[in-house]
């Protein structure tokens, strides 16, 4: 099947869903969780993180944070800032005020830019952030994705430590290993980069790079996801060795599995996985990706049905 989806150009997403169903498919087949047939887990359970919107003041940030940190025992956030979001001297001062009561409130912080700075912005960002760097995991994907390698290292040399995170710069296997030159934290989508097979490679390929202190970190994020691709990512998840934590705040880090908690609804019952109260998401325990889908559910939300036929050329 792979050989058939690579013959299409690109539609990774949708090659992603794809992919996921087969494994899924296969799994309730043999009565095997994914988890296992990606290796067995290294972790049970993983710890949730919460983004912070771009538009909230340092003020509002402070309410929520001690809001999400009181009802879901949350100690990991990621203001998302860059382009229209903020400039580094908004996003200084946004950290700077976290900073004041991170140790506190036992909370960690990383600043995602989206591309959205240039090369001497995120400089800028770097030299004054270096006050409130204690309560700064890491500073995700400031430059163009198309940046080119010397601007990478030069803004990883200015950021004296703090490790920078590759999002939108690793899509492909090749990728990820282009950018372990410089990035401390990969960032994993399993949607974005094609499915489960897909990633699952990339993330060996990371676990097996260089000695376990130089090697880049696996950091899991989302977009606004239903319960499918949350289950297929929380798999790979836990079966990897190499998932980013504080090294100076164990069990503090969370990863991206709060999607379904942002929705209005979600098709599968994947959020009964989520211990929202405190700020964890458990493995399932049921073959496959281990959730269900609601055919009422989905039935309800499809705005269009339509099937077509797929020839791969000789």
């Amino acid at each position: 099947m792979h050989h058939l989806l690579a013959d299409a150009a690109g539609g990774l997403m949708a090659k992603g869903a794809v992919d996921m169903a087969i494994w899924d498919l296969y799994g309730k087949a043999n009565k095997m969780r994914l988890v296992d047939m990606l290796g067995g887990p290294v972790r049970d359970e993983i710890r949730l993180w919460w983004p912070l919107s771009a538009s909230q003041s340092p003020e509002d940030d402070r309410v929520r944070v001690e809001e999400l940190v009181n009802t879901r025992g949350i100690r990991s956030f990621m203001f998302k800032t860059g382009g229209e979001g903020g400039g580094p001297d908004e996003t200084v001062l946004r950290v700077a005020a976290f900073d004041e009561y991170a140790a506190e409130m036992g909370v960690k912080l990383c600043v995602d830019a989206n591309q959205g700075w240039s090369l001497e912005q995120a400089k800028a960002f770097a030299l004054s952030v270096q006050p409130y760097r204690s309560c700064l995991a890491f500073l995700e994907q400031p430059l163009p994705k198309e940046s080119p390698r010397d601007d990478w290292i030069e803004l990883r040399r200015h950021l004296a430590g703090i490790p920078i995170s590759a999002d939108e710069s690793v899509v492909t296997l090749q990728d990820a290993i282009s950018a372990s030159e410089w990035a401390g934290v990969i960032s994993l989508k399993v949607s974005k980069m094609g499915g489960i097979t897909r990633t699952t490679a990339i993330v060996r390929a990371v676990d097996a790079l260089g000695a376990p202190h130089s090697r880049p970190k696996l950091q899991v994020n989302s977009m606004l996801e239903s319960g499918i691709t949350q289950a297929a990512m929380l798999a790979v998840a836990a079966s990897s060795r190499e998932l980013f934590e504080c090294t100076d705040a164990p069990g503090v880090w969370g990863h991206s599995f709060m999607s379904c908690l942002r929705l209005a609804d979600d098709i599968t019952d994947f959020s009964g996985l989520v211990h929202a109260e405190k700020g964890w998401v458990s493995l399932p325990t049921g073959a496959g990706l281990g959730v269900e889908v609601s055919l009422s559910k989905l039935k309800q939300y499809t705005v269009s049905e339509s099937i077509q036929q797929y020839t791969a050329h000789a």
